[in-house]
């Protein structure tokens, strides 16, 4: 391990009870992409920018939810939550941890919870003023797939710029952006889940939560079974309304599993989109820095109040 990529866990070890709100925020907003090898999604200033230069990437393929620094502070929180030592948890491949549990072996990966694409996608196509003219312009054709031009889309910013006209709304995108690939917005998840969830859901965590609790996936392996008998060990309360982990907060008004209910297309509906999902990954976040280190006092309203605003 580099480092660079011990970097984030020495920080969090470094706090303390007298830290302050813009050194734990800036923990909670470390972009993982930082890490990328490719200089122009590591060393780019506009978070969204970064982003659609990771997703253009077609060589040296750099996966945030698998770095080194990833699998660090995942192995920690969950020997802390499980209460068992570091050294029975092993690392299987890239992304899966496993430990044994009444004589089963249990295997889990790493995730990404929220991904910014859809959403960002969603807001451009729908909140611009002329979509088709922007496209025209950055020679953008609309019958392909936008993920295939991301180059294009990356060399023509100013044409899907929402500043002008939904300026708190691109604020709030461009700290999701950089959310998305925090630590924060990483977690363990049955082994296979990420592969099984991403046609039925559009990569919504959500919907993806809601997922999981379905016959299909109920009658699934072991690890399944598990993960779902210990849902309260995943730092997942901020995403449901219960202790007991029956109802999930949706991300957006009647927000579901249907074509007309799946994406935001709305300002209203996306604006509340990505305000909650930010919202729920900096509380995590907080959740995490208190697990990692108790001498940092993370938990008091108006440090998260101030935290959540931006402060």
């Amino acid at each position: 391990m580099t480092n660079t990529q011990c970097d984030l866990i020495n920080k969090i070890n470094k706090l303390t009870a007298k830290s302050t709100k813009k050194s734990i925020s800036a923990i909670i907003n470390y972009d993982l992409k930082q890490l990328s090898t490719n200089t122009k999604v590591s060393e780019e200033k506009n978070p969204i920018k970064s982003f659609l230069n990771y997703k253009a990437t077609t060589t040296g393929y750099f996966e945030p939810d698998t770095t080194d620094t990833t699998i660090q502070v995942l192995k920690k929180l969950l020997a802390i939550q499980l209460d068992i030592d570091e050294k029975d948890i092993s690392f299987d491949n890239k992304r899966v941890l496993s430990f044994v549990v009444n004589d089963k072996r249990i295997h889990l990966e790493t995730d990404t919870m929220n991904s910014f694409w859809t959403t960002y996608k969603a807001a451009i196509i729908n909140l611009l003023q002329d979509y088709n003219l922007s496209c025209k312009k950055a020679m953008i054709n609309t019958k392909k797939p936008l993920q295939k031009q991301l180059n294009k889309l990356v060399d023509n910013y100013d044409e899907f710029d929402l500043k002008t006209n939904h300026s708190e709304l691109d604020k709030q995108l461009n700290t999701f952006a950089t959310l998305t690939h925090s630590v924060m917005n990483m977690c363990l998840v049955p082994r296979n889940f990420n592969r099984d969830r991403l046609a039925k859901t559009n990569d919504y965590w959500d919907l993806s939560l809601m997922l999981l609790k379905t016959q299909e996936f109920k009658e699934q392996d072991s690890n399944y079974i598990w993960y779902l008998n210990n849902l309260d060990k995943m730092i997942l309360e901020d995403f449901y309304e219960d202790s007991e982990y029956n109802y999930v907060n949706l991300l957006f008004d009647n927000h579901g599993f249907t074509s007309e209910q799946m994406l935001p297309k709305t300002l209203d509906s996306i604006s509340e989109c990505v305000k909650n999902i930010n919202n729920m990954i900096t509380l995590r976040g907080l959740r995490i820095i208190k697990l990692l280190n108790p001498k940092c006092d993370v938990t008091c309203d108006e440090m998260i109040a101030d935290i959540l605003q931006g402060k």
